[in-house]
């Protein structure tokens, strides 16, 4: 019997994970060695894994801000191990098989990663799927993604859950879909903005479908084109057949984000710990700070000569609306700048030297930077054109992009991953030397991040513990 095409390249994609697989296993094990105990902020969630492993699940450690997801994962995954070692789950519960955990979210991210490419781009023509086997390698190993596989953080598994909802989603899946966000939730909280991602690319699609929005688009013509997409929204939606039919298919959806609404309600916040290090503000130049991170990892993509004449030709004719964007953006920058007390005090993080360095330099930095601002956010969602309706996709995922950063005092690279991931999901594939330069341009960051990481190590003049770079 011949082997389908479907089939073959499952095949391809199981051989790419597990090629991944090994090298990450040799890196795993390397690091384990450099730092065998628990570092920064495993020391609150090593313990806490600990304490479910004894099964005294009403212990909780007030430090721990985020839901209770990876424990749960790590106990569950360590019960089949404890049955066949017949040992207690407690015995085999130490800090090198917990960080294992992130090792097979890591290989999950990768097949996700590689169905989601084969998913969103479908309207590309002829693409060899070797290069969508590439970007997914490329995206598993998204710098900051990759160094807290081999921490035991929440980031790579809330990843996975939120790469998994989105998939199930494309597949029309929507009751698992959500139950998946449920679960991504459980690693993070603020993954419920990725849940009103999708309900949100959920309206934009049907209203697509049945008014022809794009057609009716004029791109150059941003604020008419805002405009219309709104109107076109609020008409579809007021008629009760299209209603009844976006409620019953948003309904796994409305479920979850009530169950959060209880939450926040009975929790009386979005954190569960340390409620004073992380309170809400309206930090809008995080906004500027994501656009600025997507375009130093994009650079094959969103840097080239064609892009940088187009930006250039639409400020010319938009030459009003350029003026408003900068004047909204020195505003933004002048009234709503906060820095947040770690970022100033902990100099184990690349986020210090990028304040001390860049944004401390001088005060006039922070407004000299508006062009690349512009221009990144610019390229971004220039970038972003995958599939019919693109537009309100686009202003569903900024909405998205803002909630899911804007609240945030702190100036922390981990909280662009997933918004990061998405946009580069939905720009198109790309030719092999893009996708080339994206691999070398990655693995140099990786490699610097764990030597700096492993062979950089420093002491405070009050304490004599070691301490690393990270970021």
């Amino acid at each position: 019997m011949p082997i389908t095409k479907k089939k073959e390249s499952n095949v391809t994609g199981y051989l790419a994970s597990f090629c991944f697989f090994i090298p990450t296993l040799a890196v795993f094990l390397w690091f384990r060695n450099v730092q065998p105990t628990p570092y920064m902020d495993e020391i609150f969630h090593v313990p806490q894994a600990l304490n479910y492993c004894n099964g005294s699940y009403d212990k909780w450690d007030p430090m721990i801000t985020t839901l209770p997801g990876l424990y749960i994962v790590s106990v569950t995954l360590l019960r089949p191990l404890s049955y066949l070692t017949k040992m207690d789950v407690a015995d085999i519960c130490d800090i090198s098989l917990l960080r294992a955990t992130n090792i097979l979210f890591t290989v999950g991210n990768l097949w996700f990663l590689y169905r989601l490419q084969k998913r969103i781009n479908k309207y590309e023509r002829n693409i060899s799927n070797s290069r969508y086997i590439m970007t997914a390698v490329n995206l598993a190993s998204l710098p900051l993604l990759y160094f807290f596989t081999f921490l035991y953080y929440t980031d790579v598994g809330s990843t996975f859950f939120i790469l998994l909802m989105y998939l199930r989603y494309l597949e029309e899946r929507h009751v698992s879909s959500a139950i998946f966000g449920a679960c991504a939730i459980m690693f993070r909280q603020t993954n419920i903005v990725w849940v009103v991602f999708i309900a949100g690319i959920i309206v934009a699609r049907e209203v697509e479908k049945s008014t022809k929005l794009e057609s009716h688009i004029t791109h150059s013509f941003v604020l008419h084109s805002i405009t219309t997409a709104i109107k076109s929204v609020l008409t579809h939606i007021h008629k009760v057949p299209n209603f009844m039919f976006l409620f019953i298919l948003l309904s796994p959806y409305l479920i979850l984000l009530c169950g959060f609404a209880i939450f926040i309600y009975v929790n009386d916040g979005i954190v569960v710990g340390d409620r004073t290090s992380h309170q809400a503000v309206l930090n809008f130049p995080q906004i500027f700070y994501f656009f600025s991170f997507t375009l130093g990892l994009g650079v094959p993509f969103l840097i080239t000569p064609s892009k940088v004449i187009a930006f250039l030709k639409a400020c010319l004719r938009n030459l009003f609306i350029l003026a408003i964007l900068i004047a909204i953006s020195v505003a933004l920058i002048t009234n709503f700048t906060y820095v947040h007390t770690y970022l100033l005090a902990d100099n184990r993080h690349y986020t210090f030297y990028v304040w001390k360095n860049v944004f401390s330099r001088h005060e006039f930095v922070r407004f000299a930077l508006i062009p690349m601002y512009l221009y990144a956010g610019w390229s971004m969602f220039d970038s972003i054109d995958t599939e019919p309706g693109t537009y309100l996709f686009k202003i569903v995922f900024f909405i998205c992009i803002m909630a899911s950063t804007v609240p945030q005092k702190l100036m922390e690279f981990r909280y662009f991953i997933i918004p990061y991931l998405l946009a580069r999901l939905h720009m198109r594939t790309g030719s092999y030397v893009q996708i080339g330069a994206e691999f070398i341009l990655y693995q140099a960051i990786n490699v610097v991040t764990l030597y700096l990481f492993a062979y950089k190590p420093f002491t405070w003049p009050q304490s004599n513990d070691i301490q690393r770079f990270m970021w």
